[in-house]
């Protein structure tokens, strides 16, 4: 489908991380541009060593032009990432082009339902609402902000892509006791019980933030923080575990209950890597991975071990072949490109 070019989009550049934290927006960015919307401006993330560096970096003419240009564009359709990760001046800004515009929003994180940083979900569903259109993770997730007084057009995305721009990891995974966990370590609260040394299980793990002084399992080995087009060619493992939380025994705490309408990113890292994923059974990409035939789901990490020591050599490499019919999919954007030709169908453009 030709992309119609009276869409437009605010282009960002996020900070850059030694992690797949930003790979997500910066996909979105690259798809956007690829398809040829009208790009307004490009707006950086930025870190501040105080708040006098924040506010000589905001003044700056370059930036007042980018405010301004911003500004200017009224009564456009126009693709935002939500939610807007920038100093508060730019979020100000990104505010009134929403609320100006017929916005298309992706939602990265609706932070009201995590209950994150304590932000009040009426605040989020009236500044969600005074949007055109909301693209978001899947049917949990539509669910749970129409249950909160969402009133606006959804687009369901259904999985986040992870763009390569190399041959596709083709790695020999084989069955055993042994899962990759890649993310966030210091809010994977549920690797620092010491319980987890009583699971048969190895843990692979990758990310930022690891201590070792909060690990208490031998079980546990970690394997460095790499930048997200390097981490799919390094995961190793049976499985790719999805998992939140406080608990072993299921996905608690305010990240743990977020997996219930969240689909997070490294499942798209999984399946990019080619690997098969576990996840929770309550958990809203447990419809994905049940519906593909990717792997499996569990009440709790104690029954990984007994559902691997069930499982024959062609169950496993039925996971693996599925997802590889996957990987091509995620590695070239192809879920993003499905919702951006639905988001157009719904535009009430004259023809």
């Amino acid at each position: 489908m030709k992309k119609c070019k009276e869409i437009f989009f605010i282009g960002e550049k996020p900070y850059k991380k030694n992690d797949a934290g930003n790979k997500a927006r910066l996909d979105i960015d690259n798809i956007l541009r690829l398809l040829n919307y009208h790009q307004v401006e490009n707006i950086e993330e930025k870190r501040f060593k105080s708040q006098i560096d924040k506010l000589l970096y905001i003044l700056t003419y370059t930036n007042l032009k980018k405010f301004y240009h911003m500004l200017k564009v009224k009564d456009k359709y126009i693709f935002m990432q939500y939610p807007f990760y920038f100093d508060f001046v730019t979020r100000r800004v990104l505010n009134k082009v929403l609320i100006q515009n017929k916005s298309i929003l992706f939602i990265h994180d609706a932070d009201a339902l995590r209950n994150f940083n304590g932000k009040n979900i009426e605040d989020e569903i009236n500044l969600l609402n005074k949007s055109y259109m909301l693209i978001v993770h899947n049917d949990k997730m539509m669910q749970a902000l129409k249950n909160n007084g969402i009133k606006t057009k959804i687009v369901v995305l259904e999985l986040f892509d992870y763009l390569l721009n190399k041959e596709y990891p083709n790695r020999h995974y084989e069955l055993d006791k042994s899962v990759a966990f890649a993310g966030n370590l210091a809010k994977s609260e549920f690797l620092q019980k010491e319980e987890i040394k009583d699971l048969n299980i190895k843990f692979n793990l990758y990310g930022p933030n690891f201590n070792s002084k909060n690990i208490k399992g031998k079980n546990i080995k970690y394997n460095g923080s790499y930048g997200p087009e390097i981490i799919p060619y390094e995961i190793k493992g049976s499985f790719g575990l999805i998992w939140d939380g406080i608990s072993l025994n299921e996905c608690a705490g305010s990240f743990g209950n977020y997996l219930k309408v969240n689909n997070p990113h490294k499942l798209s890292l999984y399946i990019a890597a080619g690997v098969p994923v576990i996840t929770w059974k309550k958990a809203a990409i447990a419809d994905f991975i049940t519906k593909y035939d990717i792997g499996f789901t569990v009440d709790s990490l104690y029954d990984i071990e007994k559902i691997i020591n069930d499982m024959d050599n062609k169950q496993y490499e039925t996971y693996v072949q599925n997802v590889k019919k996957l990987q091509e999919k995620v590695c070239t954007g192809y879920f993003t490109r499905r919702a951006l030709d639905e988001v157009e169908k719904l535009l009430e453009f004259n023809r």
